[in-house]
């Protein structure tokens, strides 16, 4: 059996730091596999490598990944978007 898994690239979108809002986006992880069968699958995400920064909740995105403040707050979610999504950390669930 082999399974295949496509992630497209995650745009983030536009971000105005003088507004008070959030701004969601969406992607897509797509496993496929060549069976009739059932598959059991796990997908998880390392908090990456932002020194002081590695979280997942939130996450921080920096000038050029160092770590350097300041640092732009964000999460990945699963299942949706907040407040009904799950944060998608390293924590994983299987999936079917």
């Amino acid at each position: 059996m082999t399974c295949t898994i496509t992630t497209p690239s995650l745009v983030f979108p536009h971000y105005d730091s003088t507004q008070n809002s959030a701004v969601t986006t969406t992607g897509t992880v797509t496993v496929s596999c060549d069976t009739n069968g059932r598959v059991d699958y796990t997908i998880s995400m390392s908090s990456g490598n932002a020194g002081a920064y590695n979280s997942f909740n939130p996450r921080h995105l920096s000038l050029n990944g160092a770590g350097v403040a300041p640092a732009l707050s964000y999460n990945l979610y699963y299942n949706n978007y907040p407040p009904a999504g799950t944060i998608w950390g390293d924590v994983s669930s299987p999936r079917e």
